[in-house]
């Protein structure tokens, strides 16, 4: 009921719970989930959010969210996290 397949995406309308850096997180928002070989294998997350994520050295901060620890680059609003 959450899920609705888009091709090589998946939205998630209310929530979303990834493990990223064995680090697990709950995102209580609609995400974007792309996905490589199987839905298992989530290669990109696309989030709205409100508030910017406070940038650190090595990781970005989001609300809600928490600190996801990784390298990020900037173009133009977006913010690319690049974790391992």
């Amino acid at each position: 009921m959450n899920i609705i397949p888009l091709e090589d995406r998946l939205l998630h309308k209310s929530f979303l719970e990834v493990r990223i850096n064995n680090e697990d997180y709950h995102i209580q928002q609609p995400v974007i989930a792309y996905f490589g070989d199987g839905i298992q294998n989530i290669n990109r997350l696309h989030l709205i959010l409100e508030n910017k994520p406070i940038e650190n050295i090595d990781s970005l901060t989001i609300d809600g969210v928490g600190e996801i620890k990784g390298r990020y680059k900037k173009q133009e609003n977006t913010l690319h996290l690049l974790i391992n």
